[in-house]
């Protein structure tokens, strides 16, 4: 539908001519005395646009116009657009307790809000144009007397703050968020600064609303990471421990690059498993990334310690990923197969050591069994696969200024391993690239002296090489998404241990979860504004106490 403009809604009345070609007019008398009362119904239909008041202190209520000038008076006013004057500070009129209008109220109401500097007041302009007036308390706050409680909003804000700020502390400390006493006369710091000054019906210290602060800071660092994500591809961490309650709980970690080329592990959520088989662990993984809008399709990766419902070849969790995305690629994770590979090396080490105690046969015959032990176990934990896409890999070292560098090999990992992240044109293109590249990093001082691939990938962002070499930067972003280990994942459970302890093994899933998010990523949580996070309380539902200049049009 095309945009139309609000004079496109009415249609203007048009007075049809008398037989003698002039306008009638409803004259009762044509006397020369009552000549100067004549007047006619055409000009009685027009209204004025420079009439009209500016201020809304000032401005006529609407209702005081004639009928038929009203849809004409609105129409202006539309016309006109909101009234938002941005005054000196120090002309500002401010009560006892300094408080006043704020004009950055205007960003967060930038639909209906107005200002009256003549009565310090706020409206609002939907309000004054079609609310009937009633004789309900508080009818004409926004239309005809303004509103100017500033110090109802702002007190009840400040009380809510302290609230957010001791459970934002509680959570960042994986401390619990009640005691044994929450009495007035308890010298717990929330009571002593909320309960005595807060209404009784509305002190918003229990552990229902305390509950809806950490959800919504949870809520808050999840989008984050989703808009962190973006449309890159990303890999999942996922590990199973049982928590002090003996419930299985199923931690979801998230790697991906963000924009600047850093590699980033993040705690995404927590799953109570009702069953630990691959097929119910999968469904709760989906219906996680589900929630956030992630796609299956773009898991480039997929990182599990060593269970067989994880890393089962046929039935396991990761095959069931790699059948509906074949390009998630499975890591067993590297500390978890070399713990492993070591253990059954010195195992059997200790049974030949027992049987050949003789010093020759120690030195030839045990340790060679050892060593071929080792190769046959690292052949065994570290698939071929998986060891040619790392090999391959290695070809965009930038170690000892790119002694490893290789086009056939890159060429060949981006046609094998990655072939639906690149069309035919591109794979043609990258080869081109990485000819380009090759002379760029032989004479650009800020390619040189590189370590790792994410020095690489942070240096081509910074210094916008990205945007010129854009497949090998794609490229190098989807090494590096791949995970190496579940380190993160086994902090992550560290954490759980922390608060959900003997004493707190009755913690409901979404505040078990709720609260490892606010502890684990709390550098994430550091950057939201307190005001962001009563702006979403108060949205949530409706609230006794007023915590913004609320106004309702019926």
């Amino acid at each position: 539908m095309a945009n139309r403009t609000i004079d496109s809604f009415f249609k203007k009345r048009r007075l049809e001519p008398s037989g003698s070609g002039e306008t009638p007019c409803p004259l009762r008398d044509s006397s020369p005395k009552h000549q100067t009362k004549k007047f006619c119904r055409a000009e009685s239909l027009e209204f004025d646009i420079s009439s009209i008041e500016c201020d809304p202190g000032k401005q006529k209520s609407i209702w005081e116009y004639l009928k038929h000038q009203r849809d004409e008076v609105r129409r202006a006013y539309i016309k006109f657009g909101l009234y938002q004057p941005e005054l000196p500070i120090e002309s500002m009129v401010v009560d006892k307790k300094g408080r006043r209008f704020l004009f950055s109220w205007y960003k967060l109401f930038p639909d209906w809000l107005e200002f009256s500097p003549t009565k310090n007041a706020a409206f609002c302009l939907p309000c004054s144009l079609f609310s009937k007036p009633t004789d309900h308390f508080g009818s004409m706050a926004f239309t005809t007397s303004g509103f100017r409680s500033w110090k109802k909003v702002a007190k009840n804000r400040l009380q809510l703050q302290v609230s957010i700020d001791a459970a934002k502390w509680c959570a960042f400390q994986a401390v619990a968020f009640r005691g044994h006493d929450e009495s007035l006369d308890s010298n717990n710091r929330v009571a002593a600064v909320v309960l005595d000054n807060a209404p009784r019906n509305a002190s918003y210290t229990s552990p229902t609303i305390q509950k809806e602060i950490l959800s919504i800071w949870s809520s808050k660092i999840q989008k984050y990471i989703r808009e962190e994500i973006s449309d890159s591809k990303f890999s999942i961490l996922v590990d199973e421990a049982q928590d002090r309650s003996k419930r299985e709980q199923m931690a979801i970690v998230l790697r991906f690059v963000d924009k600047q080329g850093y590699i980033r592990e993040r705690f995404f959520d927590i799953v109570h498993a009702h069953e630990t088989n691959s097929l119910t662990l999968k469904k709760e993984i989906c219906d996680v990334l589900s929630r956030h809008n992630l796609s299956v399709q773009n898991i480039r990766g997929q990182g599990y310690d060593g269970a067989s419902n994880m890393h089962g070849e046929w039935n396991g969790l990761q095959a069931l990923f790699i059948q509906e995305c074949p390009y998630a690629y499975y890591i067993h994770c590297f500390a978890h197969r070399l713990q492993l590979t070591l253990v059954a090396t010195s195992q059997e080490v200790e049974e030949e050591f027992e049987n050949k105690m003789i010093q020759l046969h120690y030195r030839i015959d045990v340790f060679l069994a050892t060593v071929d032990s080792q190769i046959l176990e690292m052949k065994n934990r570290f698939k071929e696969d998986v060891i040619e896409l790392l090999i391959l890999s290695s070809a965009l070292y930038p170690k000892d200024n790119f002694q490893a560098f290789n086009i056939e090999r890159i060429c060949q990992l981006a046609n094998k391993f990655y072939s639906a992240n690149f069309t035919n044109q591109e794979k043609l293109h990258l080869r081109t690239q990485l000819e380009l590249f090759q002379i760029e990093f032989s004479c650009n001082s800020q390619l040189q002296n590189l370590s790792s691939l994410q020095e690489l990938c942070q240096v081509l962002a910074k210094t916008r090489k990205s945007m010129c070499y854009t497949l090998i930067d794609r490229l190098i972003r989807l090494i590096l998404t791949l995970p190496v280990s579940t380190a993160t994942t086994e902090r992550a459970f560290s954490a759980m241990k922390m608060i959900k302890t003997c004493l707190h093994s009755r913690m409901e899933e979404d505040f078990l979860a709720n609260s490892m998010i606010m502890y684990i990523e709390k550098e994430i949580a550091r950057t939201f504004d307190i005001n962001s996070i009563i702006d979403d309380f108060d949205k949530i539902k409706s609230r006794r106490a007023q915590f913004h200049m609320s106004h309702t049009v019926k």
